[in-house]
């Protein structure tokens, strides 16, 4: 009555071959995924150390003249960074808080530090 076949039929192939493809596309996805979280790792340490770099000029710099303008010959920012910092005066010390932008993968990005800087750190005790 019926005969041995031997092989696969169009439509197992043609099943194997979209399961096959599915299996293909969601381990190319999960690599393009952790790229864009290594490069997104990347920049956060990138703006990490120059965020660590500017409050560490600030708190070398003088107490009384903290402004962007007496730093800025000082500080070198990679152009798809951006630095913003504000001081606020807390009588014998100021709060730095600064932040580092960046665009990221798909996004802006930012990562902000706070220093407090007291006007004795840079007194010389006789």
């Amino acid at each position: 009555m019926f005969r041995k076949r031997d092989g696969f039929s169009l439509v197992e192939i043609v099943i194997g071959l979209v399961l096959l493809a599915v299996a293909l596309l969601s381990i190319a996805s999960s690599f393009t995924s952790s790229t864009k979280l290594m490069v997104h790792a990347v920049d956060r340490e990138k703006a990490t150390l120059i965020a660590s770099e500017i409050l560490d000029l600030i708190e070398a710099h003088d107490y009384s003249d903290l402004s962007y303008d007496s730093l800025s010959s000082d500080i070198h920012i990679p152009p798809t960074y951006s630095v913003t910092w504000t001081d606020s005066d807390n009588g014998d010390s100021k709060t730095i808080e600064l932040t580092v932008s960046w665009e990221g993968v798909g996004k802006v990005n930012a990562v902000t530090m706070e220093r407090d800087i007291s006007r004795f750190g840079h007194q010389v005790v006789e």
